[in-house]
């Protein structure tokens, strides 16, 4: 078949060259952003919830949490997160067993949607924390 598929757009063409030659301040101001949250979970969770592993960043703005200590199943992991805390992350057994009990956020959200987010997740969790000691 020919004459079927894209052509390139002109606007993804506009947008790929202003990010490549003017989006340097916003980049710099993301990633800042990206570390602040990292240092804020990181540090909220650990007084809040130290049960929970939070992961150092890897190059990428996504952070990974073990909940494995709560030993709870993977399918009760994502349904306490989804349906009583009201958090959707993205559940780690999507990558394969070893992820079952993992989590893991976007952290380029703005802080305040992020904590507001964390602190449901932790409040619901408190309750799985004397369920299981």
């Amino acid at each position: 078949m020919t004459g079927i598929g894209g052509g390139t757009n002109v606007i993804g063409l506009k947008a790929t060259e202003i990010a490549y030659t003017a989006a340097e301040d916003w980049l710099e101001a993301f990633k800042a952003l990206i570390w602040h949250n990292h240092e804020t979970l990181k540090k909220f969770l650990a007084k809040e919830l130290p049960e929970v592993t939070v992961f150092d960043l890897e190059g990428t703005y996504l952070q990974w949490m073990d909940f494995s200590a709560f030993g709870l199943s993977h399918k009760q992991l994502e349904e306490i997160m989804e349906q009583e805390a009201q958090v959707f992350l993205d559940e780690g057994y999507i990558f394969g067993d070893e992820g079952r009990g993992y989590e893991r956020i976007s952290l380029g959200a703005p802080t305040k949607t992020l904590m507001e987010a964390m602190e449901r997740l932790v409040t619901v969790m408190k309750k799985y924390r004397t369920q299981n000691q």
